[in-house]
């Protein structure tokens, strides 16, 4: 009776202890973990998961130091596919995707801390792949959109504005600029266009005013500037120019007077202000508070005293010119001293 009475006792613990779930951090005969397993650093959790051959399977949890959540991952097929949600500390999301073998694919989403959306990212095995989007943190409009085949730029390539309102507008092909590109001002209105090849300007290049008004068009030859042409305007009357034509600008009160090459005047209502941002310092010299002249119309200089230069032009004009101070000095940069020859 004793002996089988110590059978059915072994027999029902056995019973119950297999009933029972299995402990955790189980590694079996063969070295591999399996099921559930929680890892810990110094008393603190780090992840829990499980796996089954030493593979981990289904949801992984991992958390940040003071024990908020860091991260899930969801493992499909083992570590083939994973799906992966990151937490700021605060608990809202900061980013979401998937991993394939362990390289990003497809959508990743990333917030900040307040639940904004501020970027998309797409990707195919690791690499930049399809629409790639930034949003205002503070606002969540759209402030750029590109588009990526293979890493490289390859598509329609848009940024905007902080209003939403569009900043520039470009397309590429296999990384490279070919095709039109825009650029505008805050309010819309087109600031520059022109067109791009192998990444390289060609082409006719128009540049506008923030009225809206044709300002300049500039001609290159694969990013070569061919020719420069300058538009000036007598109240509504529109006059272009070859800027190699003009040899200064003589302002008087709410006008400006031309002075060309050729010994031609033409009077126009634009302002100094005006004429001095489109007739730039890389083709003109502000000479005098009165006169802004083209590099080749600077044909020479005599020193006055220590302030003061006579500026000599071409075509001359009726009276001395007089240039001062920091005017002055620009003007002596276009006579370059020569060095001292060593002996």
């Amino acid at each position: 009776m004793k002996k089988g009475t110590l059978i059915l006792v072994m027999a029902f613990f056995s019973a119950v202890l297999m009933a029972q779930p299995q402990a955790p951090n189980r590694i079996d005969s063969q070295g591999k973990k399996q099921g559930e397993w929680r890892k810990f650093k110094d008393g603190v959790l780090l992840y829990e998961g499980r796996f089954k051959d030493d593979v981990p399977i289904g949801e992984f949890k991992y958390y940040h130091p003071n024990g908020s959540l860091k991260s899930i991952s969801v493992f499909i097929q083992g570590a083939h596919e994973v799906k992966t949600t990151i937490f700021h500390p605060n608990g809202q999301k900061a980013s979401e995707g998937r991993f394939l073998d362990q390289l990003k694919d497809g959508e990743w989403n990333y917030w900040n801390e307040n639940g904004g959306l501020i970027s998309v990212e797409n990707y195919a095995k690791g690499k930049k792949n399809g629409v790639w989007k930034v949003f205002s943190a503070q606002t969540g409009i759209l402030l750029e959109e590109l588009n990526y085949k293979n890493e490289l730029l390859d598509g329609v390539s848009k940024t905007f504005y902080t209003d939403g309102k569009p900043c520039t507008v470009d397309h590429f092909i296999m990384g490279k600029r070919y095709g039109e590109a825009i650029s505008y001002f805050i309010d819309g209105v087109v600031s520059i266009k022109g067109e791009y090849k192998d990444n390289l300007r060609i082409g006719e290049w128009e540049y506008y005013d923030q009225g809206g008004r044709l300002r300049k068009i500039v001609h290159y030859d694969r990013s070569h500037e061919i020719s420069t042409y300058l538009f000036f305007y007598n109240r509504s009357q529109q006059i272009k120019l070859n800027q190699e034509a003009i040899a200064y600008f003589l302002f008087q009160g709410n006008k400006t007077v031309i002075y060309t090459v050729k010994g031609e005047i033409m009077t126009i209502t634009d302002d100094a202000e005006i004429v001095t941002y489109w007739a730039d310092f890389f083709n003109f010299v502000p000479v005098s508070p009165k006169i802004h002249a083209a590099h080749q119309a600077v044909k020479s200089y005599v020193t006055v005293d220590e302030e003061t230069i006579e500026v000599f032009l071409q075509p001359q004009l009726p009276y001395p010119v007089y240039s001062k101070g920091d005017e002055a000095e620009m003007v002596k940069m276009l006579f370059p001293r020569e060095l001292p020859k060593l002996e």
